[in-house]
């Protein structure tokens, strides 16, 4: 009896432990894969995400308008009133900082993992490329919505510490300037 209380205590202590590090490799590769999917239009087939999502600066891509909708909080609402402005012009194409591409040795990782204001879990996802032969570092923030309607992992913001032009940017911010 005692003994199958002990092994009963170990149990429960290593499972907590176990299930977290398979949850924690899923989340890490359900990022990572959305991260590829969202490139996919400049890679090659080899280097692209499995998964088909609409383009970024689409409607469909906004959590809730669409069922492959993945963009939520500060960037679905930039998104929303930059695409609600005929006039706004965005200048670059922020997945790539250019206007043109040529995109060679494409990466992604997880490079951090943190909690929002909510507490809820979050991602920093780092896409590193060479465009035109031009390193390139862009950083997706992703937040772990623990419920309906946005249930699941959404991207919320898109930053570069040092763009092509020297400057750092954050997306959602220039969607909302280009808006104006």
């Amino acid at each position: 009896m005692k003994t199958q209380s002990i092994l009963l205590i170990i149990t429960l202590l290593t499972a907590p432990i176990s299930l977290l590090a398979q949850g924690d490799q899923a989340w890490k590769t359900e990022v990572t894969e959305m991260t590829r999917a969202i490139y996919k239009p400049y890679l090659s087939e080899k280097d692209a995400g499995k998964n088909d999502l609409p383009p970024l600066m689409e409607p469909e891509a906004i959590a809730g308008k669409s069922p492959k909708g993945y963009i939520a909080g500060p960037l679905a609402e930039a998104l929303t009133k930059y695409l609600a402005n005929p006039d706004a012009m965005l200048g670059y194409d922020p997945l790539i900082d250019a206007q043109d591409w040529d995109i060679t040795d494409f990466k992604v990782q997880v490079v951090q993992q943190a909690q929002n204001e909510a507490g809820d879990p979050q991602y920093v996802v780092v896409a590193t490329f060479k465009n035109f032969g031009q390193a390139r570092e862009i950083g997706f923030l992703y937040w772990n919505y623990p419920e309906a309607p946005l249930k699941g992992w959404k991207l919320v913001d898109i930053k570069a510490k040092s763009g092509a032009d020297g400057r750092s940017y954050s997306v959602s911010e220039d969607l909302l300037n280009a808006a104006k």
